[in-house]
């Protein structure tokens, strides 16, 4: 299964690396995994996520106008002082 899923990804596996990895899954398998809880968890943190990003943007947006106004005002200042 491993080097089939290798090849489909056009990846190139060696010996040790197809060992490495069944040992990882065996490993796995053997935790007491929710899977259901663990896709809720990760919707959460997908949409918390989602959440964060449109923040900065919003943020990202102020912070360019407060820029702008600063960067005016100091443009305005200077033709004072050259006039």
């Amino acid at each position: 299964m491993i080097k089939k899923i290798a090849a489909e990804l056009d990846i190139e596996l060696t010996e040790e690396q197809i060992n490495q990895i069944m040992d990882l899954m065996k490993r796995i398998s053997k935790l007491d995994l929710d899977i259901n809880k663990i896709s809720k968890q990760l919707d959460k943190i997908s949409s918390t996520l989602g959440d964060v990003k449109k923040t900065v943007e919003e943020n990202k947006g102020l912070i360019q106008k407060i820029l702008d106004a600063i960067n005016h005002f100091l443009r305005w200042l200077q033709s004072v002082f050259s006039s």
